[in-house]
């Protein structure tokens, strides 16, 4: 990935590289390299995909090229953080259907289904238990992951620390390995888990407890909350569109993997597996590929693969 000092320099590039193409080479922008790796085994052979570095620079040059020096180009973002209203409805914009394209390949495309039959098949006796036990470890990582971007969002609200304190007393990311074994044998859906799931995180992160009390209440609320589609509290369909973070959901899984079945599998190794697990029989009933064919009997461009 390309970086520019100037922040108009990838906007640059951008033009000189749609210039440079042949009139019928469809030209991609996402948001980063993971999305060009989710997304590339999809595409047609000619169609170019370019990453970004993150979606203010996407959406910097979906409005700095304008309508009309945006032919040919087709810009693709994750919906994890709120999209203006102004970007909504652009035949040439198209957003995830849940709050990445990780996180899309798993709900969307049953990526997890090849994932499970390669690590657990050998363990179980016949398709109707691996396909239980699929289904248990979509649900637990799903849970774990909605839980754990919950609780973070919750602190952001409260501008307060997300990140693990380390042993060298600086901080780095927080990993759902780092979570206690004991928090991991009650995953769950309910408030109490939430409740369960923060006091853990504070642990490491050193909240205070009036800031483990204020990140607790918001996250409940939160998560406790009726969804507006279908009125339900505690909808897991809902959450896991809004609050199920690809990355996250990926190492929420090699934790159940690890946890329920004693199979080890690490986060990148995982990533590439639910990248080529991806079914593409699936594809035309994902969202983004459905924007996808719109953009293209729009403009006349082919970007998906045959099939």
């Amino acid at each position: 990935m390309l970086s520019f000092p100037d922040p108009n320099g990838f906007l640059g590039s951008i033009r000189m590289r749609r210039t440079a193409l042949a009139p019928d080479v469809p030209l991609l922008v996402v948001e980063g390299v993971t999305d060009q790796r989710a997304l590339r085994p999809h595409l047609a052979p000619n169609t170019r995909i370019v990453p970004a570095n993150g979606k203010t620079e996407v959406v910097r040059v979906f409005d700095g090229l304008g309508r009309r020096h945006r032919q040919g180009v087709l810009f693709i973002v994750d919906c994890d953080n709120e999209i203006e209203d102004r970007l909504k409805g652009h035949s040439e914009f198209v957003i995830s259907a849940n709050m990445d394209i990780d996180a899309d390949l798993v709900f969307e495309l049953s990526a997890l289904d090849r994932v499970a039959t390669e690590c657990l098949a050998d363990r179980l006796l016949d398709g109707d238990e691996l396909r239980v036990a699929t289904s248990e470890l979509l649900i637990g990582a799903t849970e774990l992951s909605i839980g754990v971007t919950v609780v973070q969002q919750a602190a952001r609200r409260r501008r307060l620390p997300t990140k693990v304190v380390s042993d060298m007393g600086g901080r780095r990311e927080f990993r759902v390995r780092d979570l206690s074994d004991e928090l991991l044998d009650e995953i769950g859906s309910g408030d109490s888990f939430v409740r369960k799931l923060a006091a853990d995180m504070a642990n490491l992160i050193e909240w205070s407890d009036r800031e483990l009390r204020l990140i607790t209440a918001e996250a409940v609320d939160m998560y406790g909350k009726p969804c507006g589609p279908h009125g339900i509290d505690h909808c897991i369909e809902c959450h896991r569109r809004s609050s199920c973070r690809g990355h996250t959901l990926v190492q929420a899984i090699s934790v159940v993997l690890k946890k329920r079945h004693n199979v080890s599998i690490g986060v990148p190794v995982l990533e590439s597996l639910l990248r080529t697990g991806a079914d593409r029989r699936r594809l035309e009933g994902w969202e983004v590929a459905r924007r996808i064919r719109r953009w293209e009997d729009v403009s006349g461009y082919k970007v998906l693969a045959a099939e």
